[in-house]
């Protein structure tokens, strides 16, 4: 079997852990070698839970009971 995959996409760096998110958009091929014409083609978006779960509720956490950091008291 050949197999071929091309992504790209944005991945931001954690400077304090070792947890980097990521989302990607990608395409993929698979391709039979023994001779029967058989080929598969995938594509989609890759997306860390964190960006789906963790960044909607720290804004909405933010929206709620947050204030405006350069606002002074």
């Amino acid at each position: 079997m050949g197999i071929g995959i091309i992504s790209w996409g944005w991945r931001g760096y954690n400077y304090h852990g070792a947890y980097g998110w990521a989302l990607n958009v990608f395409f993929s091929d698979r391709k039979s070698l023994s001779g029967t014409e058989v080929v598969e083609f995938t594509g989609g978006v890759e997306c860390d839970l964190q960006i789906i779960v963790v960044a909607p509720l720290l804004a909405a956490r933010n929206a709620l009971w947050g204030k405006d950091p350069f606002e002074s008291e």
